[in-house]
């Protein structure tokens, strides 16, 4: 593989894994969110 590729690939792989890291953040989020709406009510 030549080496031009090769970066294109690493940078294309790195870039996805940021995107989902960033989605599975917002996805825990979400669901502290909606845990904390939902357990709002509950006794001291």
């Amino acid at each position: 593989m030549p080496p031009d590729q090769a970066h294109h690939l690493v940078d294309a792989y790195a870039a996805a894994q940021l995107g989902g890291l960033k989605a599975a953040i917002l996805a825990a989020g979400g669901i502290t969110l909606c845990g904390f709406a939902l357990t709002g009510h509950l006794p001291a």
